[in-house]
């Protein structure tokens, strides 16, 4: 399969990238770039039907081989088998470890990263919403209300990023906020968004299972026994949604936590910190002796008229494709290689991100913040800078985010502060205790946000694609 366009130099949750030393992008036989640690990321193909190996037939053990050989296969292109890869991971949860993570939380949790940095769809933002709340399960420090509260916010970060949908997607991500209301013990909240989701799609069993919580908890028994009743006929044999009914049969009510907000005005809604981008750069008034140069100064020209994320892409690929051709002229301080060039790689980074093409986006900002001896760079260093920490940020790499914004504020600068703050509320929320770790629950469900989570991963109905008429 060959890229439709430059693939993005992206490794997940590992640091900076290098600047590309392989095929110049856009070439007629270019391949997406791999990291050295083999992490490839390459333009979404969009099928019109779910692929073969989508349907649900085999072992877990079964279905996850043949997704992940399709994921190779396909060089990455194909988001629909990344997230339902990453869909069966996280419901496996296994704990072997192999060269793309030590589990399968960590593996489920980076590719549906992957699936969101190529594909800003309602599909790819719930499935990062439902890692991103279950990855901390495993992070120690839960019990300290703070910590819970931060990671919290940050899931509700990520489910608020979800587009508009219609159908299945739009139920599951309605109950998810449903899950989120129960957690901050706002039965209310919760019971609304969760018969809101009954209308969307009366088969999405978390959607009923949800409903059942909110009523159970407000001791409305005869209606939540209903309620799980029928998410049971639509999930079978799920330890959850049983022990739903059983407390119900008894008369037991569904204690919400009461998870309290916390010192969110450091993170707000998760808003991006760099500066507005404004007008393209031009290259007005400059010459050129390379075909490089003249190709660069016609992306430009190109993002400055672009409209629509087809336009902005195109120009950026051509920007970065006449700094390849650059290159040389720029390792050699030669005048060919402008003052122009560093602004044309910041505007580069701007065009893919207004494409929502963000592993490309950070790729071509990492570029500008490995050559800062280019004309020009070290003026535009904190604004790439940020520009990475708010796209990490945004597909929800928050490991990654907070270290771009801690690096951003030691640079000085405007808004340092902010990008101070924000990467401090990010790392409460990673940051372990260290005092012992409370006992194991006995109940099934240790939270309703949790379960809440196992249900939508059990349910493939939001997630795999629907043939067109």
């Amino acid at each position: 399969m060959r890229a439709r366009s430059i693939a993005a130099l992206f490794f997940l949750g590992c640091g900076a990238a290098s600047e590309p030393s392989g095929p110049r992008p856009e070439t007629a036989d270019a391949q997406p770039a791999t990291t050295a640690s083999g992490v490839v990321i390459a333009d979404a193909a969009q099928p019109n039907i779910p692929p073969p190996l989508l349907v649900p037939e085999g072992t877990l053990d079964e279905r996850i081989e043949r997704a992940s050989k399709a994921m190779r296969d396909t060089q990455f292109g194909d988001v629909s088998v990344i997230i339902e890869l990453s869909r069966l991971q996280l419901v496996r949860d296994n704990h072997v470890s192999d060269s793309d993570g030590a589990d399968d939380l960590s593996r489920g949790k980076r590719n549906a990263q992957r699936a969101a940095a190529v594909e800003q769809s309602p599909a790819t933002r719930l499935l990062l919403a439902l890692a991103t709340a279950q990855s901390f399960r495993k992070v120690p420090g839960s019990d300290e209300a703070q910590v819970r509260a931060a990671r919290l916010k940050l899931v509700e970060l990520a489910a608020s990023a979800v587009p508009k949908s219609e159908g299945a997607i739009a139920a599951a991500t309605r109950s998810l906020e449903g899950f989120i209301a129960l957690e901050h013990g706002d039965r209310a909240t919760a019971r609304t968004k969760f018969e809101s989701a009954n209308l969307l799609d009366p088969e999405l069993a978390a959607a009923w299972a949800g409903l059942g919580d909110a009523l159970r908890s407000g001791k409305d028994y005869p209606r939540a026994l209903e309620a799980y009743r029928k998410a049971a006929a639509l999930l079978p044999d799920d330890k959850g949604i049983e022990e739903g009914m059983a407390m119900s049969e008894k008369g037991v009510a569904l204690e919400l936590p009461k998870v309290t907000a916390s010192s969110a005005a450091s993170i707000g809604n998760g808003e991006p910190l760099a500066p507005a981008g404004g007008a393209a750069p031009s290259c007005s008034g400059q010459t050129s002796r390379s075909t490089g140069g003249q190709e660069l100064c016609a992306g430009l020209d190109m993002l400055a008229r672009a409209t629509t994320p087809k336009q902005f892409d195109s120009g950026a690929i051509a920007v970065l494709s006449g700094y390849q051709s650059l290159r040389s002229f720029c390792d050699q301080k030669d005048p060919a290689c402008g003052d122009f060039v560093a602004p044309a790689l910041l505007a580069a980074g701007r065009g893919f991100r207004s494409a929502n093409l963000l592993a490309k986006s950070i790729s071509a900002f990492k570029i500008l913040l490995s050559n800062p001896s280019l004309p020009g760079a070290k003026e535009l260093t904190q604004t790439a800078t940020l520009e990475i920490a708010d796209q990490y940020m945004n597909i929800g790499v928050f490991d990654e985010a907070a270290s771009y914004y801690e690096r951003s504020a030691r640079e000085g600068g405007p808004g340092f502060e902010k990008a101070r703050d924000r990467a401090a509320f990010i790392r409460s929320a990673f940051q372990e205790t260290g005092r012992p770790a409370p006992k194991p629950s006995s109940a099934v469900c240790p939270s309703p946000l949790l379960c809440g989570v196992r249900y939508l991963l059990a349910e493939r109905r939001w997630a795999v694609p629907k043939a067109k008429p």
